[in-house]
């Protein structure tokens, strides 16, 4: 039996089955499963372990891992060791100071990290690399991992490309290559990369990002309160918000010249959309007597995001519902929905299309999806979206009663970020795509030199969904 993203599925329909999950933990060690790739491996061992964790709890992490198929010497192996011995802590960032737990809680944040980085989620990436820079601020891997998120968000649009030169020089300059964690070939090329350029000479030329210190904000013409709630909140619609607290942050989004009227009023009206929603968001959190309802309005609406951004794609790449006539398809248009379809004269679907931050946003859109059925795999990124699936249901089906508040303020506030995050990746689709017309390149080819080529987690064959 070779697992696949089938096999994953169907493993998880085991889930109350103990004596089946035996026989696959059985197999496996006897070398009757095989796996189609690494990732395949991963996620069936760490699903598989999970599992038969409910059943008991004297499963041994030790002989657990020595029965895996997973090459020990893999990166994978590495990722995999310190996700199950962190995940037995399971601590918060706040106790994961403790000498005995420190290593495998920054291995398991490094490790879902570098997932995220696989699967083209750099903002994501960035949420988990800013957690072990709380609890090791000199940690190689994750410098390394910031630097090369910020210069894929960055290096187009935003007119941010030449100061953020500048500080993932000052990151990979910080870097030795002895102690990354990652494939060192391409360590090693991004190290030398950035090794000639003077970074002397940006600084001079004042190339550089402007720290957000109290000082500085008081001294911005119309800066307030509310613009300081979204700075420390990373609620501004820039990917530079994802780290900690610079002034550039607060310069949003740029739509691309060129682009049709019909885009441009569409994207217009998503921002103006997820402006209300943060602005209620900081109204809330300011308020003396907060409203419930409010909070629950904000919920809901960020909600509808999702599908307008799907709605937006649908009408930029002219995509094929596969309906009769214009209203049917639209009526049948969201976000999870338009991926496997076709742009029209074409039998290229829009996930064959090769755009990095299209990637990003099918994970997201899969990650969100009502529909997603799948979400049972042990995936640490699933683990709020589960929360906040399951809190819009009560409040769409149920009750709004029955959601307790200070928790719906908290899953709000993250969906707020998951939604600004989908704004700039839709932003840095129709930059990167106009890009493409004006150079005549296909929708086969990637617009942008991979500098990663992992040609690891593909979009149609990511297991997790």
């Amino acid at each position: 039996m070779v697992i696949d993203k089938d096999e994953l599925k169907k493993l998880l329909t085991y889930e109350n089955d103990n004596n089946k999950l035996d026989e696959y933990f059985q197999n496996a060690k006897d070398g009757i499963i095989t796996f189609n790739s690494n990732v395949s491996a991963f996620l069936f061992w760490c699903t598989l372990y999970t599992l038969k964790k409910k059943y008991t709890s004297s499963c041994n992490i030790t002989d657990f891992l020595d029965s895996t198929k997973i090459d020990k010497d893999s990166d994978f192996y590495k990722l995999y060791e310190t996700l199950f011995i962190a995940e037995t802590f399971y601590p918060s960032i706040e106790e994961a100071g403790q000498a005995t737990i420190k290593p495998a809680v920054i291995g398991m944040h490094l490790g879902i990290a570098e997932y995220l980085l696989l699967t083209y989620r750099y903002m994501e990436c960035l949420e988990y690399v800013a957690d072990t820079l709380r609890i090791d601020k000199n940690n190689q891997t994750a410098l390394f991992l910031k630097g090369l998120c910020l210069e894929a968000l960055l290096q187009y649009g935003y007119n941010l490309k030449q100061k953020n030169m500048t500080l993932i020089c000052d990151i990979y300059n910080s870097i030795s290559v002895d102690n990354v964690y990652f494939d060192k070939n391409i360590v090693n090329s991004k190290l030398n990369h950035y090794k000639k350029i003077d970074v002397f000479i940006l600084k001079n030329m004042g190339l550089v990002f402007t720290k957000a210190t109290k000082a500085i904000l008081n001294d911005i013409p119309n800066w307030n309160d509310e613009k300081t709630f979204y700075l420390t909140d990373k609620l501004f619609i820039n990917p530079l918000s994802e780290i900690d607290g610079y002034v550039e942050a607060a310069n949003e989004s740029i739509l691309p010249t060129g682009i049709s009227c019909e885009i441009n009023d569409l994207f217009k009206s998503i921002i103006s959309d997820f402006e209300f929603c943060r602005r209620t968001l900081y109204e809330y959190n300011n308020a003396t007597n907060k409203e419930k309802l409010n909070i629950v309005v904000t919920f809901n609406f960020l909600f509808t995001i999702f599908d307008k951004i799907g709605y937006l794609l649908y009408k930029y790449f002219d995509i094929n519902m596969g309906k009769k006539t214009d209203e049917l398809n639209e009526a049948s248009v969201y976000l999870h929905t338009i991926f496997d379809k076709t742009l029209n004269g074409s039998t290229i679907k829009l996930s064959e299309v090769k755009n990095q931050y299209l990637y990003s946003l099918y994970h997201i859109s899969r990650e969100y999806s009502k529909n997603n059925k799948n979400n049972n795999f042990y995936n640490p990124m699933t683990i709020i979206s589960k929360s906040i699936k399951l809190n819009r249901n009560v409040l769409m089906h149920r009750s709004t009663a029955l959601t307790d508040q200070d928790t719906l303020y908290c899953i709000t506030d993250y969906l707020a970020k998951v939604v600004k995050r989908s704004i700039i990746y839709t932003n840095l689709i129709l930059y990167t795509e106009e890009l493409r017309k004006s150079m005549n390149l296909q929708y086969s080819n990637f617009l942008f030199s991979d500098n990663y080529n992992f040609n690891l987690v593909d979009l149609k064959d990511d297991p997790i969904y």
